[in-house]
């Protein structure tokens, strides 16, 4: 596997489990893009070194990893359909 340096994750859920799985890949020395519907996660993120990104597609755009970290079925569709911000284009 790439080193972390050439390592892009993206990061959509920053919620109780998700936002300490980002932290700690943010710690270990990669770059990770994460996604979140809560502005002030995204600032707590953004605060421990991670970049934040305004909808899942951003935060996937130039990522080698994408990681999915919501609560339900709902959520996961949106996050990764959504016509307008979903990270997979083109379904």
């Amino acid at each position: 596997m790439d080193d972390q340096t050439t390592v892009n994750v993206a990061f959509a859920g920053l919620g109780a489990m998700g936002f300490g799985m980002a932290s700690n890949l943010v710690k270990k020395g990669y770059k990770v893009t994460g996604f979140d519907v809560s502005a002030p996660t995204l600032d707590r993120f953004n605060a421990v070194g991670g970049e934040i990104a305004p909808s899942p597609r951003e935060a996937a755009q130039g990522s080698s990893i994408f990681i999915c970290m919501v609560a339900n079925s709902h959520q996961v569709d949106s996050v990764l359909f959504d016509p307008a911000n979903g990270a997979v284009q083109g379904k």
